[in-house]
């Protein structure tokens, strides 16, 4: 089965947010994107402080408890940025003005996101032991699990993953081309040292939540509680 979705009104719905979306999804981006750099920076300040040159050689000292403790602790803080960003736009998306703090409400159930991606990466690890097709087709097919926990916080990293499978059925193709088609801005970005991402990480994640609206109309007539919107462009 192969669900097709008019692509570029989604993403068109995407841009509409940014513009208009209050408080400026711009301003939030910023915010965001200066905590990445900061705690992306303190990886590489961990992973590189303990490495030395012999002879032209670069070589990397074994890492201590601290190192890993750090590597951890720091992977597992941008996961639940990333996560609380995606939930102040799931806010703005619904017509909300939610404060810029609420990038952090994500740490209030850090517990069950944290969970959650342990059991989808574990998941798409065992199905990439069938070789690499069966690996990515696994990260499309759990795509929204991280949607569904943050929208319905009660449920179970189970649960969510077990929606996520319903929603992205027929629609995994349809993701892997939208994601394609934000390729030439990622390449764009790297020439501006990444600062375009303070505009394209909202831009893909609100047009990522279009596409989980349209799976979750499919799954439930009301899905969350609210009546189905009547202008999903399919």
């Amino acid at each position: 089965m192969y669900y097709k979705l008019n692509r570029p009104a989604l993403k068109a719905e995407a841009r509409r947010i940014i513009r208009e979306g209050r408080p400026s999804v711009l301003k939030a981006g910023g915010i965001f994107f200066l905590m990445q750099a900061v705690l992306f920076g303190l990886l590489m300040w961990n992973t590189w402080r303990g490495a030395y040159c012999v002879d032209g050689v670069l070589y990397f000292a074994e890492s201590t408890p601290v190192q890993m403790f750090l590597d951890i602790f720091l992977n597992l803080l941008t996961l639940l940025l990333g996560a609380g960003f995606t939930l102040f736009l799931m806010e703005l998306r619904r017509g909300l003005e939610p404060p810029y703090a609420a990038m952090f409400d994500s740490f209030s159930i850090m517990g069950r996101v944290i969970w959650l991606q342990i059991n989808v990466s574990v998941r798409v690890f065992l199905w990439s032991l069938l070789f690499t097709i069966p690996g990515i087709v696994a990260t499309y097919r759990y795509r929204f699990a991280l949607y569904n926990l943050l929208e319905n916080p009660e449920l179970s990293a189970s649960q969510a993953i077990a929606l996520s499978k319903v929603q992205t059925y027929g629609m995994k193709m349809e993701l892997f081309v939208c994601d394609l088609s934000f390729v030439g801005w990622n390449i764009v970005s790297l020439f501006t040292l990444a600062l375009l991402n303070i505009w394209l990480t909202p831009y893909m994640v609100l047009t990522d939540l279009e596409y989980y609206e349209a799976g979750k109309a499919r799954v439930s007539p009301h899905p969350g509680g609210q009546p189905p919107r009547q202008d999903l462009p399919w």
